[in-house]
């Protein structure tokens, strides 16, 4: 049997960072994290660099089945690393955590088992992004904040899962006009994941680009991805 990939971060810091991203994605939507090694190309030898980066994506809403044709929204965060073994798969937070937290969780081989999910059957593209305008970056913490006070409102003092997670569909994939049409769910993953660190010193708006039924609002810490119905390239 051949030994499980191995992912070697830079330093302690950047384990420290991951496992935070982690938690976080996991208080949103414990359904595991991709994981993706992307090696580094060079045109030439001489500029052949060494390690590649590690692209971790997590889901914040996703479809409830194959007739639900509602959008998806994913968070998205990378780390360079000094390891090129090629890993694309997904995997438990708390396996992925467990890694982390053992000696220093920079050098670690990969869990042993992996887990398949419906939102990761197909994946984000990572060129040929297009502009397609900007968000105001309040807009997006405003999103937040109201949708948070609605679902809260919603709710009995002691709702069942199922009710939390209707809730919250409801709420996070309804399109919000501040956000271009865009799901309200957008600003939620923005401030819960991190990516815009302290909104007070967030750049007033943030850059959106569009291709292949996807559009992608960068942060200054991350990315959310919305895989939207009827845009070309959807499937």
């Amino acid at each position: 049997m051949s030994a499980a990939p191995r992912i070697v971060l830079e330093d302690r810091e950047s384990a420290l960072d991951l496992a935070l991203f982690l938690r976080r994605a996991r208080a949103l939507d414990d359904d595991g994290a991709r994981i993706t090694v992307v090696p580094h190309r060079s045109v030439t030898a001489l500029e052949a660099r060494p390690g590649g980066r590690l692209d971790v994506c997590v889901p914040v809403l996703t479809r409830s089945g194959l007739l639900d044709q509602s959008m998806e929204i994913f968070g998205v965060r990378s780390w360079e690393i000094a390891s090129q073994e090629p890993v694309d798969a997904v995997y438990e937070h708390a396996a992925l955590l467990d890694r982390l937290e053992r000696d220093g969780g920079v050098d670690w081989p990969v869990p042993p088992a992996e887990v398949h999910r419906a939102w990761a059957g197909q994946g984000i593209p990572r060129e040929g992004w297009q502009p397609a305008g900007t968000l105001p970056t309040a807009a997006l913490v405003e999103a937040d904040r109201t949708g948070s006070r609605q679902i809260a409102d919603s709710l009995p003092a002691d709702p069942g899962q199922a009710m939390v997670h209707q809730a919250r569909r409801a709420v996070w994939g309804s399109p919000e006009g501040s956000l271009g049409g865009l799901p309200a769910g957008v600003g939620f993953g923005a401030v819960k994941l991190g990516f815009l660190g302290d909104p007070s010193q967030a750049p007033s708006s943030v850059p959106v680009r569009q291709r292949e039924g996807h559009v992608l609002v960068s942060l200054p810490y991350g990315s959310i991805v919305v895989r939207v119905p009827g845009l070309p390239g959807d499937r």
